[in-house]
């Protein structure tokens, strides 16, 4: 399996506002703190104190209660806000908005990886808008009132009462979406030829000749820049599988939608465990 996504393309209207692949060319500059959607003054006293690796806290005037979905930026940088088509990495923690209790929060075992596309903002359009506006190192307050079932015709109860959620995100960085780094050229000619479409990114695996391999074979065809992956780490890929006999694809993260897939190295195959671990961020890598 290897390799990475690629980027949704981008261009400007005669205004310079940003257009999306999408056609969307809706006004997605930099948000400025205290601004924000909805009741962006019942947000005001919220604050976020978070260290990577430990629990965050949020310190709020409780209880908070808007009457519509609020947001408020908190906190923002001088660096610019993710495009369509780019990867996040998002820190978040869930609040009760009575009392100010954490709910939940990924801030203590790593941020969520988001790519910003047509389908987070067909799901969820407020936090898709929040996302594009909010450079890395934003802080973000969001506030969803209390959304109580709808009746049926019978008068009975469809779904459940939710009651009001307040969370604080942290846009932490805007990752690569195609691999980075210096190109291999020492192959083993053993193991099928990898190209890849200039246009789309999506690679292609040739069908394998010969033997399969007896044991584990890892070959780097693009040496990242990054980190060096641990045998225990959370990563991000876009990967294509296919069959050694008929070289055909089983699974792949760009037909399965386009999402990357974000797992701990613990959860996942042992191939995949070995041969990931030890690799650089940024890398193509062909594991057969």
């Amino acid at each position: 399996s290897g390799a990475e996504a690629s980027a949704a393309g981008t261009a400007e209207n005669g205004d310079g506002r940003e257009k999306d692949a999408e056609g969307d060319d809706e006004d997605y500059t930099r948000a400025e703190a205290g601004t924000g959607v909805g009741q962006t003054d019942k947000l005001e006293a919220v604050s976020l104190s978070a260290v990577d690796g430990e629990e965050p806290a949020v310190q709020a005037e409780t209880p908070i209660k808007a009457d519509e979905v609020s947001t408020r930026v908190l906190k923002t940088s001088d660096r610019e806000p993710a495009k369509d088509g780019d990867l996040v990495t998002v820190s978040t923690v869930a609040v009760d908005p009575e009392d100010g209790e954490v709910m939940g929060e990924n801030f203590s075992t790593g941020p969520e990886v988001v790519m910003l596309n047509q389908r987070l903002k067909d799901a969820n359009q407020e936090l898709y808008r929040m996302l594009r506006t909010s450079a890395p190192g934003s802080e973000v307050a969001y506030y969803i009132p209390e959304q109580k079932a709808e009746e049926g015709e019978d008068g009975q109860s469809q779904g459940q009462d939710m009651p009001a959620a307040l969370y604080v995100f942290r846009v932490n960085d805007i990752l690569p979406t195609e691999a980075q780094g210096e190109e291999v050229t020492d192959l083993d000619d053993s193991l099928p030829k990898v190209t890849v479409d200039e246009e789309s990114g999506h690679p292609t695996i040739e069908k394998p000749s010969g033997d399969a391999p007896k044991d584990l074979k890892v070959q780097p065809l693009i040496q990242g820049e990054g980190k060096e992956v641990g045998e225990h780490d959370q990563v991000t890929v876009q990967y294509t599988g296919v069959t050694w006999s008929e070289g055909e694809t089983f699974d792949s993260s760009w037909e399965n939608g386009g999402d990357p897939a974000t797992f701990s190295l613990d959860g996942v195959i042992e191939g995949w465990q070995e041969g990931l671990a030890g690799q650089k961020v940024g890398s193509r890598v062909l594991i057969s």
